[in-house]
């Protein structure tokens, strides 16, 4: 999905908002709470160049915190060196 369109944007912003809510609401779930976090990193590049700096920092996030995670593999493969 490119970010083109308002009504993509919209729909990618609801996305990253549900899954940010997941990552506050359930800190202590560690298995969903990355997952989540990954996930919202993804919305944020979909959303375009001007929120890649956002993406990264959660990428990075969940590397360094859920470091044995599966999405923690999954968010190596999308950090920009």
């Amino acid at each position: 999905m490119s970010p083109g369109s308002d009504d993509q944007r919209a729909t990618l912003k609801a996305a990253l908002m549900s899954y940010l809510r997941v990552a506050i609401n359930y800190k202590n779930e560690t298995r969903y709470v990355s997952k989540s976090l990954f996930f919202a990193a993804r919305s944020f590049d979909l959303m375009g160049e001007d929120q890649a700096p956002n993406a990264q920092k959660l990428y990075l996030r969940v590397v360094r915190t859920y470091g044995d995670s599966q999405w923690a593999k999954e968010s190596k493969s999308f950090i920009k060196r």
